[in-house]
């Protein structure tokens, strides 16, 4: 950063942040899986100084594969506008919650999805996956910041809504 010319002061500042506490945190997302679409809520509270999410908003819509975050009115925009990713199987294929999972790692290798083709796509922690068919149990994610986001579905349970 000084071979930037970066001021001494935003350097002093940013040094400080990281030495506050942890550089890396932990936020739990609640998956509402229905057939057409799939709401992810996310935990405000948080671990960690810094704040190194990938997504910024507190409640996040996937919807015909696309990603929407909710705005502080209460409606839902267009969050990614980038291209869907093309995913690429790996061969490998754990076992998660008893179901045999897919790997599958884009073709820019920055992201790299777990899909158990036996579940409904509509279970998914918020990434977009393109024609992939089947629940993402988890996946990874490296952003351009070399930001690392791990995300995986810890629990599963149906909810019954005849009644």
């Amino acid at each position: 950063m000084k071979e930037k010319n970066f001021p001494d002061e935003a350097i002093d500042m940013l040094l400080a942040k990281i030495q506050s506490g942890p550089v890396s945190k932990t936020r739990t997302r609640y998956v509402k899986a229905n057939v057409d679409s799939t709401l992810i809520e996310m935990e405000v509270a948080e671990e960690g100084s810094l704040r190194l999410d990938a997504f910024d908003a507190e409640s996040i819509l996937l919807k015909q594969n696309e990603l929407y975050f909710m705005t502080p009115s209460g409606n839902y925009d267009s969050l990614l506008r980038s291209p869907s990713k093309v995913f690429n199987p790996s061969g490998r294929q754990p076992v998660f919650f008893n179901y045999t999972c897919r790997e599958y790692i884009s073709t820019d290798s920055s992201c790299t999805i777990w899909v158990a083709e036996e579940l409904p796509s509509c279970i998914n922690p918020g990434i977009r996956i393109g024609n992939i068919k089947g629940a993402v149990l988890f996946y990874e994610m490296k952003s351009i910041d070399a930001t690392l986001v791990r995300c995986g579905i810890s629990k599963m349970t149906r909810v019954d809504t005849k009644n």
